[in-house]
């Protein structure tokens, strides 16, 4: 009984591996209140673990990314993610993002 269980837990494991394999990384922008006020980053991320990503991103340092203030940048809170071909769902985030194209 013990053997056909670890059989099919290493069965599990083996498919949920493959899985994550054949799966594609997608592009999000997620707009974040940080230590340094508001801010629209991308990230890559499997869709099918998106929601775990963005659940682990407050209290997160992030890169400095041309910001260049001398004061580390973290996360404080997630307010918004959505794929990098989406439009976000609050006013606020959008006409940042807009802003962001057309700054280049």
């Amino acid at each position: 009984m013990n053997s056909k269980f670890i059989i099919a837990v290493l069965v599990m494991i083996l498919f949920s591996s493959v899985t994550l394999a054949q799966e594609h990384r997608e592009e999000y922008k997620c707009h974040l209140m940080t230590n340094q006020g508001e801010r629209l980053l991308r990230f890559s991320w499997f869709p099918s673990r998106a929601d775990k990503y963005m659940a682990q991103l407050p209290g997160t340092k992030l890169p400095d990314l041309g910001f260049k203030s001398g004061m580390a940048l973290y996360t404080e809170k997630v307010l918004e993610c959505v794929k990098f071909t989406e439009i976000f769902n609050s006013s606020q985030a959008r006409a940042i993002d807009e802003e962001m194209v057309n700054q280049g």
